[in-house]
């Protein structure tokens, strides 16, 4: 049996599993809308939260923010 399950997980892979994600007891995901907040409560949070993002993806696309790139100024 076992080794007709592992000819099955090599020729389909493994079936998915199930994750699901909620708040403390079961509650939702608490979320906080960062947009109405200010350059200088943005730079705030960047002095708290940017030593642990790491270096980021410069070179990647802006997504869709108000950052530099394609800000028509």
């Amino acid at each position: 049996m076992a080794a007709a399950n592992a000819i099955l997980d090599r020729a389909y892979g493994k079936p998915s599993q199930s994750h699901e994600h909620s708040g403390p007891g079961g509650a939702p995901i608490q979320t906080v809308d960062l947009t109405r907040l200010s350059g200088d409560e943005l730079a705030q949070l960047e002095d708290i939260f940017g030593p642990l993002a790491g270096p980021g993806d410069y070179d990647a696309p802006d997504q869709g923010g108000e950052g530099e790139a394609g800000s028509g100024g």
